[in-house]
């Protein structure tokens, strides 16, 4: 509903109507699209801190969501590690800027939440490594399998030539055998002309 409001009647561009819209997408536990919308009301209210505190959570939610799942891509976790690094430079300056001017935010509450992404941060960066190990060795076998098949290809077709070749030299010989078959026929029938042909022979018929 929001979405449609903001689309409709602000085309995007009232930062407190992409605040509730965030807050739809935050309890629907869609933390991508909930970081989204506080990114584009941030862009229309860049002095609103409440934003930019509600960006460092969104982070902090989708990057401990994602570390929850029993199944995660390596993106995925690359992803988690660039979230939370993100949302600790968040928080970081949230706190740097409490000591200037109050924006209604508990310092410890800021430094809570730096404590917790960093906690997250370090477990992200170990289940990247384990995921970034786990991606080699697979392409290290895929390469291994494709090798060996590349080389049973190889092996295929040097057998198929070898049999090509002997069966092509097969038939060299017999047309070979064939050809000296009928030379030495048009020889021994040359011969047998000759001698068919020879006086003493015909003399020897006369009688």
């Amino acid at each position: 509903m929001y979405q449609n409001c903001a689309r409709k009647f602000f085309y995007n561009t009232d930062a407190t109507t992409l605040l509730y819209l965030s807050r739809t997408h935050y309890e629907a536990e869609q933390w991508q699209d909930c970081r989204k919308s506080l990114l584009r009301a941030i862009h229309l209210a860049p002095s609103n801190y409440l934003l930019r505190f509600n960006v460092g959570v969104s982070m902090q939610k989708f990057s401990a969501s994602t570390l929850q799942k029993t199944k995660r891509t390596v993106d995925e976790v690359r992803a988690t590690v660039s979230e939370l690094q993100n949302a600790i430079r968040v928080f970081s300056l949230l706190s740097v800027a409490s000591t200037y001017h109050s924006h209604g935010f508990d310092e410890r509450k800021i430094e809570t939440h730096v404590e917790y992404c960093r906690h997250l941060l370090d477990a992200a960066k170990v289940h990247r490594d384990a995921a970034e190990q786990a991606e080699k060795q697979t392409k290290q076998k895929l390469e291994v399998t494709r090798q060996i098949a590349l080389a049973d290809e190889a092996r295929r077709r040097a057998e198929e030539q070898r049999k090509f070749q002997l069966e092509r030299r097969k038939q060299e010989d017999e047309l070979k055998q064939v050809m000296q078959q009928e030379q030495h026929f048009e020889r021994v029938k040359e011969q047998w002309k000759t001698s068919n042909n020879t006086p003493g022979k015909r003399k020897d018929r006369s009688r």
